[in-house]
């Protein structure tokens, strides 16, 4: 049952996955970027250690993507490394040339850029020979910026080939083959192929590098005057870029996600405590209930074996009062067994009281004050109260027996101290041992000690 559950909430966790990973790739198609990287925070906070490779490279690459977009390249450039790499766990070409060139965007060493794009182009040429030409591009962009100018060239040389005339490819080699008349100092033929290039193809990084290799130029032609045509457009297009503002933007996203999610944690603490406390108070009510339930029933029960032994001693007493019958020790002894099983359900009473933790309290009291009088004097109600009927009883079979005799019995066999009893029968202590000397008289020894040992 619980594995069912466990593969219900897996197949749940993973289809909320997939679809926040789909809505992020839908919206970075329509550029909402912002909207991009909280969509991918929600999706990175249901990533397990079982979350399957496919999808954990997914996230990483629209994480690299978004973050190129945005111009954080640090960032972009650890996911885009970790897609990399969960495709090649994987073993999926497509995916491996994909990121390979995503990667390639971010800031790397000359040598990352040629051991990066040599590896695709060798993939490109087995499984994607499409890719091929923008590959080959690529590694000839490394070679130029390791001034290998050469290879560089031979690399060129063979993109074009594979490229239709006036494509968008072929506009972009025609970039690098500036790029690299300008790294040769082939000064008239770099700006000749980059005022060939039209601007309104260039992305904004395309057309703010156009600009400036223009004005570079120029200035070194001494072309002053053109130059500065270049130059407004130079700060235009900065300015676009700069107010991109990507790492502030992640950072503010980010910060309004833990925000959230803090919150949420917070909404479902209180929840949760609340449900804790709500559960023991029932819990708590529900034990005092039953507390009491339990109370009344033995208090119920105890009540009728009284009105039993009621019975069987007005029984008795009925023999005792006829001239013909003799008591013998069978009967004494029965009625003696009566009485003290009359006060032990007596006392059985008392304990199922508030009244007898007041007694506990006060035993442990010593030297009573006028706080204690009130209490004292509850208890003494109490006492005679729920020992008044045995009271009755032991005074009917033994007529010698006081009202303050039988009360001095009870309270003993409550278990009273005696300087409680003392307070209670306002006696001193002496006076109390006195009368205790004379109930002892007065009742048959088993009964005596009954109340008293």
């Amino acid at each position: 049952m619980l594995f069912l559950v466990a593969m219900i909430v897996s197949c749940s966790r993973d289809g909320d996955l997939q679809a926040s990973l789909d809505a992020a790739q839908n919206r970075l198609v329509n550029r909402e970027y912002d909207a991009v990287q909280a969509e991918l925070l929600r999706a990175e906070a249901l990533i397990t250690h079982d979350t399957p490779l496919s999808q954990k490279e997914y996230l990483e690459r629209l994480k690299g993507m978004n973050y190129l977009e945005l111009r954080v390249m640090d960032k972009a450039k650890v996911s885009l490394q970790k897609a990399l790499a969960y495709s090649r766990q994987i073993g999926d070409t497509s995916r491996i040339i994909q990121n390979s060139f995503n990667l390639g965007l971010c800031d790397n060493t000359v040598d990352e850029v040629i051991s990066l794009y040599s590896n695709v182009i060798e993939l490109a040429e087995n499984s994607e020979p499409t890719l091929l030409p923008q590959a080959l591009e690529k590694l000839a962009q490394g070679y130029i910026y390791g001034k290998d100018f050469v290879n560089a060239q031979l690399a060129l040389d063979r993109a074009c080939k594979l490229v239709e005339r006036n494509s968008p490819m072929s506009q972009q080699i025609a970039f690098t083959q500036c790029a690299l008349w300008l790294a040769q100092d082939s000064l008239e033929a770099a700006l000749s192929g980059f005022k060939s290039i039209p601007v309104d193809s260039c992305s904004m990084v395309g057309k703010l590098s156009r600009s400036r290799h223009i004005y570079s130029i120029l200035c070194e032609l001494g072309d002053y005057k053109n130059a500065l045509a270049y130059k407004d457009s130079i700060q235009q297009f900065t300015d676009s870029i700069k107010s991109i503002d990507g790492a502030n933007r992640i950072q503010r996203i980010e910060d309004v996600y833990k925000q959230n999610v803090e919150k949420e944690q917070s909404r479902f603490n209180t929840l949760l405590y609340s449900s804790i406390v709500a559960i023991l108070v029932i819990a708590i009510m529900m034990l005092v209930v039953l507390k009491n339930l339990r109370l009344k029933r033995r208090q119920v029960s105890l009540s009728n074996k009284i009105a039993e032994l009621n019975v069987k001693l007005s029984e008795l007493q009925s023999k005792e009062g006829q001239e013909e019958y003799q008591i013998d020790d069978a009967d004494d002894d029965n009625v003696q067994r009566l009485i003290m099983e009359k006060f032990k359900l007596s006392r059985e009473m008392l304990k199922t009281q508030p009244q007898y933790e007041l007694l506990q309290k006060l035993n442990f009291i010593r030297g009573f004050d006028i706080q204690h009088k009130q209490e004292i004097k509850n208890l003494h109600s109490e006492i005679i109260g729920r020992f008044s009927d045995a009271c009755s009883s032991m005074r009917q079979i033994y007529p010698t027996m006081t009202n303050d005799d039988c009360l001095l019995c009870s309270m003993f066999y409550c278990g009273c101290s005696k300087e409680l009893i003392s307070a209670m029968m306002g006696a001193s202590e002496e006076a109390v041992r006195r009368r205790k000397s004379r109930v002892k008289q007065k009742l048959p020894e088993g009964i005596f000690l009954f109340f008293f040992r």
